[in-house]
């Protein structure tokens, strides 16, 4: 069963080192961002633990310098996502330019591969019973609709977007943990 930590504690549990609260931070909370980086910035070409452990150290570097920046004045996900995104986004460029051998996007693209992803997310979107978040999920992970485009298909704000996107991956997490034996 996954523990429901509220932002303050989870940064007060990774600042003091609680290897539980690290656990439950970086394989727990951040398993969507990882799964959106790995799909937007490297196209599928990357190792999800690869990318927790760089996002750890990124985190964890100068004492946690990067993560008492933030100010609680957004979720602490939300927070995430844009810095994880950002530097993911830089370092992918930065590898690309400096020619580097066995970057991710370098290993090639395997249009067979991304086709089986893609039958797998709709197998679970329609065992999802909301039918919004199916498509709200549809929407932003199949179609690639940019998040303002989905609210106001929805014709909803962009904050409440995000708020339905976090319930709907909760719902779809929960199928993955019935069908699949997922485990987080």
């Amino acid at each position: 069963m996954t523990e429901n930590y509220s932002d303050r504690e989870i940064i007060d549990g990774l600042l003091s080192n609680d290897r539980q609260m690290v656990h439950h931070f970086f394989y727990v909370k951040c398993r969507p961002i990882i799964g959106y980086i790995i799909g937007k910035v490297f196209n599928h070409q990357a190792e999800k633990d690869e990318l927790v452990s760089e996002l750890y150290l990124l985190l964890r570097e100068n004492d946690w310098y990067k993560l008492r920046q933030f100010d609680f004045r957004s979720k602490l996900t939300t927070w995430l996502s844009v810095v994880s995104t950002r530097h993911f986004i830089k370092k992918r460029d930065l590898l690309i330019e400096n020619g580097r051998e066995n970057t991710p996007i370098e290993r090639g693209y395997d249009p067979l591969k991304d086709m089986l992803i893609k039958m797998d997310i709709h197998h679970m979107l329609y065992k999802m019973p909301n039918a919004r978040y199916r498509e709200l999920l549809r929407d932003f992970f199949i179609q690639d609709m940019e998040p303002e485009a989905i609210a106001k298909k929805m014709n909803v704000t962009l904050a409440n977007f995000y708020n339905l996107k976090h319930r709907a991956i909760q719902q779809i997490a929960e199928i993955l943990k019935k069908e699949v034996g997922y485990a987080s």
